[in-house]
């Protein structure tokens, strides 16, 4: 894509190389793209994507991982599909993931489809993360309204 866009001249251009600067090619899902995509716009700083947490694993050393973290203030999300609440093994292993993030002091948030779907809930979500944040760095917590412009400049 990089190549051809930066080849060719078609309409849309501009909006498909500030697309190509916000996607990531290590993402998990679709829908943990999306989350971090509209988190980012709300000011948050850019996360990690499948960031392993040092020191934590199931008891098959199996290293936990966050769908999505900003490591510099244990800040994890975890998007939780259907098959997160319909299987019961996945819930329980993701019950003792939480707990052993938990005591090493992250603040993992689990955010469904529901939540995608919420712009209100995505702002207290956002909110959220910004008061671990804030209680870390000593400053007020805030979100923004940021465009994909701005988001993609970051990147």
């Amino acid at each position: 894509m990089r190549a051809f866009t930066g080849a060719h001249r078609f309409h849309g251009k501009r909006r498909c190389l500030r697309a190509l600067a916000i996607a990531r090619t290590d993402s998990a899902s679709v829908k943990e793209t999306e989350l971090r995509v509209r988190l980012e716009l709300r000011g948050l700083p850019a996360f990690a994507i499948n960031y392993v947490v040092a020191g934590s694993a199931y008891d098959s050393r199996a290293e936990h991982t966050v769908d999505l973290a900003i490591a510099q203030y244990r800040v994890g999300l975890e998007y939780q599909g259907n098959q997160h609440r319909s299987d019961v093994r996945q819930y329980r292993r993701d019950r003792d993931k939480l707990g052993a993030l938990s005591a090493l002091g992250w603040s993992v948030f689990e955010v469904t489809q529901a939540d995608l779907n919420s712009e209100e809930a995505l702002d207290r979500l956002a909110m959220r993360v910004a008061c671990v944040i804030a209680q870390q760095t000593g400053k007020e917590p805030q979100i923004a309204r940021l465009t994909y412009a701005r988001i993609a400049r970051a990147a």
